[in-house]
């Protein structure tokens, strides 16, 4: 698969909603096949499946909104975090991974613990 940098992909946008419920109505009301309504409404016979599927079970005909919650943060609690680099004695991002994991409970990667620290305006400087 080519990948250009100019033009990144972008995630697949749902059908619109009229389409949808034309081509379950088509199918559930007007008693035509499956194979007819996908060749009418240039879609996957796949997607009508799920279509129908889900109209059946939950009796939407609508693409779900607001599902992508995206990712979680490592650092949830700022105010905790300042505390913490504030009462522990480090030299190098490197001495901070450990710590982290037995108080907050959870990993970080080297990346992400050094991109928190400069966030909260914690320096490079070595200490004197």
């Amino acid at each position: 698969m080519l990948y250009n940098k100019q033009f990144p992909r972008r995630p697949p946008m749902p059908y619109p909603q009229a389409m949808r419920e034309r081509a379950i109505a088509a199918h559930l009301e007007q008693g035509m096949k499956k194979t007819e309504v996908c060749t009418i409404f240039k879609i996957q016979r796949s997607t009508l499946d799920q279509w129908l599927r889900i109209y059946a079970e939950e009796g939407r005909t609508c693409a779900k909104e607001k599902y992508q919650k995206g990712h979680s943060h490592h650092v949830q609690d700022i105010e905790a975090f300042r505390q913490f680099l504030q009462e522990t004695p480090f030299n190098t991002i490197s001495d901070l991974l450990i710590p982290f994991e037995r108080r907050f409970g959870r990993k970080i990667r080297y990346e992400a613990l050094r991109r928190w620290v400069h966030r909260l305006g914690f320096t490079h400087k070595k200490r004197a």
